[in-house]
């Protein structure tokens, strides 16, 4: 019996665009999609509220803000529809950013095939599916709608006393974070507060399973206080609407994340951000030591105050136990870009999987660029896992020798062949920053999986 085609919601604000994309997705042997065309974001928002659709594929200009806002409107309306963007420039950090917020797939311009389109398609709508279908001992989870900037001045009733919503101080894909202020004598009298905005619990059992798993990770976290990681103060459950939403209170820290930093960081020599990546280290080795695994170390994740002090956020909700280990089925945790590949390959991870992801970051940081690239997922999947990175002085003639095996070490695939923990890179840090020839202690394998040749 055939399948029903796909509905598929195209919005593109160019009439001859819309038409060529339809046309690509025609000519499949199969009718595999039943294309709707809005040609502009109110037409958009209007049949999102009279149709149900399989999808949303929106050809929008990513190049500014209005871009990524109008985004953010369509995803807003659009519930638990997938959206793939298409668009003409590659611009892997604006890619980023839609992905973090909730894209599925982000797919450039003559970069990719008719078959290859639809494969991707086809893919996006099997991967949302797997990542809102979170079921066994949690039972059945609700998507909700994102939580609005318009709550500004909303109180919550949490154990921690009444927490009034003062303003949106960012967004990911699966939460929403809110500086709030409280009365309460023994917390800071304003703090972040995360609420959960994917997985809202209708049952009564299901609310009591989430509150487990929230103060089993939050009750490590309670016990870090470092100067580089964000304080966790607790964790619970609070009712907004007909929904018992999960929620973590943090310290609120002044400060801008590494990927909104950009000018900063443009500006300062390389001594200066190695500095940064010490700081960062320390901080990850202390969430190491209270046996919490990040899993989601990228740039907005790494705050950065004023006075250039570093501090480590996002962990409480991304953390998980350094012994779990995850399945084929277990729903992939990051961010594309920063996941080593034993993330992507569904292999046991553990704090050296963090030093990946930093190892990305810190590449990233020193050298204006990231070490792998590719402008849709399964591409840059294939790159983190198989590929090896540009050589730094490919890039910089006169990057440090000492930084690059640093990196080099951080970068290597098998995580055996990496440092053993985030203090050893600390460490080798801190000694190139003193003119000390870095020890690099040598790795768990005796004989480097990648042979002598780590870089492309």
């Amino acid at each position: 019996m055939q399948e029903p085609p796909i509905h598929l919601l195209l919005i593109d604000e160019d009439a001859d665009d819309a038409r060529q994309i339809g046309a690509l997705l025609a000519r499949q042997e199969e009718q595999l999609f039943d294309i709707v065309v809005a040609v502009d974001l109110p037409n958009a928002l209007d049949l999102l509220q009279q149709q149900r659709f399989d999808l949303i594929l929106i050809d929008f200009s990513l190049t500014g803000a209005a871009g990524l806002q109008g985004f953010y409107y369509v995803r807003a309306q659009a519930g638990q529809t997938p959206i793939v963007l298409l668009t003409q420039h590659e611009d892997q950090n604006l890619a980023m950013q839609a992905l973090a917020k909730g894209a599925q797939d982000f797919i450039v311009k003559g970069k990719i095939g008719p078959l290859q389109l639809v494969r991707s398609l086809q893919f996006a709508i099997v991967r949302h599916q797997r990542l809102i279908n979170v079921r066994g001992d949690l039972g059945d989870t609700t998507i909700i709608e994102p939580t609005s900037t318009t709550e500004r001045n909303q109180q919550l009733a949490t154990d921690y006393g009444l927490l009034t919503l003062e303003r949106l101080i960012g967004e990911g894909a699966s939460s929403t974070v809110f500086l709030a202020s409280t009365e309460n004598p023994n917390l800071p009298s304003s703090v972040a507060i995360k609420l959960l905005k994917t997985r809202a619990t209708e049952t009564k059992e299901a609310c009591d399973s989430w509150r487990r798993i929230f103060q089993r990770e939050c009750g490590l976290a309670t016990e870090l206080n470092h100067d580089n990681v964000v304080r966790v103060f607790g964790c619970g459950m609070t009712q907004r609407g007909n929904h018992r939403i999960p929620f973590i209170l943090m310290e609120y820290v002044e400060g801008r994340a590494i990927e909104e930093a950009a000018e900063r960081l443009a500006a300062m020599d390389i001594r200066q951000k190695v500095r940064l990546l010490v700081q960062i280290s320390h901080g990850l080795q202390a969430i190491h030591d209270a046996n919490i695994r990040h899993g989601d170390i990228k740039p907005g994740n790494i705050l950065l105050t004023e006075d250039d002090r570093i501090k480590i956020s996002d962990f409480g909700i991304s953390g998980r136990l350094l012994e779990s280990t995850q399945t084929l089925d277990s729903p992939l945790i990051g961010s594309p870009a920063y996941m080593p590949p034993e993330a992507l390959a569904r292999s046991e991870l553990d704090g050296r999987s963090d030093l990946f992801s930093l190892g990305v970051l810190a590449y990233e940081m020193l050298l204006n660029q990231r070490p792998f690239q590719g402008k849709i997922i399964e591409r840059l999947s294939k790159q983190i896992r198989f590929n090896r990175p540009v050589e730094p002085r490919k890039i910089d003639h006169d990057f440090p020798d000492p930084l690059q095996r640093i990196l080099a070490r951080c970068l290597r695939k098998v995580p055996d062949d990496r440092y053993d923990s985030a203090a050893q890179l600390a460490g080798d840090l801190e000694a190139w920053l003193d003119d000390r020839e870095p020890p690099l202690a040598p790795a768990a394998s005796r004989i480097l999986s990648w042979g002598s040749k780590d870089w492309a």
